[in-house]
């Protein structure tokens, strides 16, 4: 009989899931805003960045690896600023702690997922544009907050519509991240 469902991911999977629901919760409990939450997800998106760039340096692919770091990072130089700027028209103060906790939760889940995953992941060579190219993904609706939903940071329905896309897009890009691995330990696979 198959699984279904949350039950179906392995554990660093299901970790992920946890690791953003603890995130929607905070934010849903502490009554924060979709500024607040955008930090979370711009730590986690450098946590992402980080441990791609060293993945890229254990595989010794020194120039994809520097090229990385200075695109991704310019990306989230920007991130930053604007998150700054934003909330800074703000009234209501950033909320630190939850913030930090957040950020620790993805921080520790990223590394998990990485040690769980390395060395299976590692045994099929993957190609250094295709690691980079899954952290842009999972930017995605982080990016298309910043863009469309600026104008509605209070507002419940964006923060909603933004916790929904994110953790989404976070599982599916897990999931691609790792899928080769997970076929070929299937029985019968070639």
């Amino acid at each position: 009989m198959k699984r279904v469902g949350f039950l179906r991911f392995d554990i660093s999977t299901r970790f992920l899931i946890l690791a953003n629901l603890v995130t929607i919760i905070v934010a849903v409990v502490l009554h924060w805003n979709i500024r607040d939450v955008m930090w979370v997800y711009w730590a986690q998106s450098v946590i992402i960045g980080s441990i791609t760039i060293f993945r890229i340096l254990l595989m010794k692919h020194i120039f994809a690896a520097g090229f990385f770091l200075v695109h991704y990072g310019m990306f989230h130089l920007g991130y930053f600023f604007f998150l700054y700027y934003f909330n800074e028209l703000s009234t209501d103060t950033v909320p630190v702690l939850g913030i930090a906790l957040c950020s620790l939760i993805f921080l520790m889940n990223h590394v998990f997922s990485s040690w769980h995953n390395w060395k299976r992941d590692m045994s099929r060579k993957p190609d250094p544009g295709s690691m980079m190219l899954i952290p842009y993904m999972r930017i995605i609706p982080m990016h298309l907050t910043i863009i469309f939903g600026s104008n509605y940071a209070t507002s419940t329905k964006a923060l909603a519509l933004f916790l929904v896309l994110k953790t989404i897009m976070d599982v599916i890009m897990h999931l691609m991240e790792h899928r080769p691995r997970r076929q070929a330990e299937e029985p019968g696979a070639m």
